[in-house]
């Protein structure tokens, strides 16, 4: 090993010093992950990740630390044993879409989700679980989507429903926003 030194050697032990390196990395894909210790230590050093997909996988903790992916466009979180997410997922003010489908153990959204202004589509298709969607959602001004595609519709609250932005409610692979309208104005 000629030409390292001491200290380099230990940099290269590290597996987060690759993660430093790459400070172009726009995407990450995790498949079958399990969940340990370093796994939350990999977010700080990917601040300029625009697209996050964790699928397949073991956890069940989304770690708070998440918040520090600030470019972050697009989450994925799907097909895991997730029950919430941590209310730093309202500090990711870029995100446009957040896909949690597919996680029978997700029982609720955080409040702090009303502060992504941004967001456009929310994916909550089967997740049995969850029995409501926060009424802070009124305050996500862009959103055109929600699909509760295998869920109850009585997930979204009213005033969601009312949003001028919104456009589809999918379920059972229809767009059932207009049917939610006009029942709402019957009462």
């Amino acid at each position: 090993m000629a030409g390292k030194t001491a200290g380099s050697k230990k940099d290269d032990d590290d597996p987060l010093k690759v993660f430093e390196k790459m400070s172009n990395l726009r995407e990450m894909v995790f498949v079958h992950v399990q969940y340990d210790n370093s796994f939350r230590k990999i977010f700080p050093h990917v601040p300029n990740v625009t697209s996050l997909s964790i699928r397949q996988s073991d956890i069940e903790v989304l770690p708070e630390n998440i918040e520090m992916m600030r470019s972050l466009v697009n989450l994925q979180l799907t097909n895991t044993l997730v029950v919430s997410l941590p209310s730093t997922v309202g500090n990711l003010r870029n995100l446009v879409v957040l896909d949690v489908s597919f996680n029978p153990r997700l029982v609720s959204l955080p409040d702090s989700i009303g502060e992504l202004k941004r967001l456009s589509k929310l994916n909550v298709e089967k997740c049995p679980a969850l029995v409501t969607l926060p009424v802070t959602l009124v305050g996500c001004t862009a959103l055109t989507l929600i699909n509760c595609n295998k869920n109850d519709t009585k997930i979204v609250p009213d005033c969601v429903v009312a949003m001028p932005s919104l456009t589809d409610i999918i379920h059972k692979y229809k767009n059932v926003l207009s049917k939610l309208r006009e029942m709402q104005s019957l009462t």
